[in-house]
């Protein structure tokens, strides 16, 4: 079962955002699932790489819409961008030294970033995206 399921709690009305969003979760799920079968370093490695991934191609793109449409937010927006960016980056450092707290802690970290950041900050910029014309 998965511990978040997408759904209009997470979506914020502008595809490449919600997708994503969609592959955070998923990475999430993916996590968890491991977990709960006991398997979760066999797919840590992964896991992180993808998320490594994600901050270098998805969170361009939402910032250049945010730029392009002229938000006003935007160095705040980029600003918690980069915590996520730093915070992925430390996890990986953290498990390249075999620290076992990783797993658990990158499992409550990524809960609670698709909660707040999200459900609150992406609201809130998918709002003023789509009243920009960009979906």
């Amino acid at each position: 079962m998965a511990l978040l399921t997408l759904s209009n709690r997470y979506l914020v009305g502008v595809v490449p955002i919600d997708d994503g969003h969609a592959a955070v979760m998923g990475m999430l799920n993916d996590l968890h699932a491991a977990m709960l079968k006991g398997r979760a370093e066999e797919v840590i490695d992964a896991i992180l790489g993808r998320l490594l991934d994600y901050t270098h191609n998805h969170l361009p793109v939402e910032e250049s819409l945010l730029e392009t449409s002229g938000y006003p937010e935007l160095a705040r927006h980029r600003a918690r961008h980069q915590e996520l960016t730093s915070a992925i980056k430390e996890y990986v450092v953290r498990h390249e030294r075999c620290d076992k707290d990783v797993i658990v802690q990158l499992a409550r970290f990524l809960r609670d970033w698709i909660s707040i950041h999200v459900r609150q900050e992406d609201k809130e910029s998918g709002r003023w995206l789509k009243q920009h014309g960009v979906r």
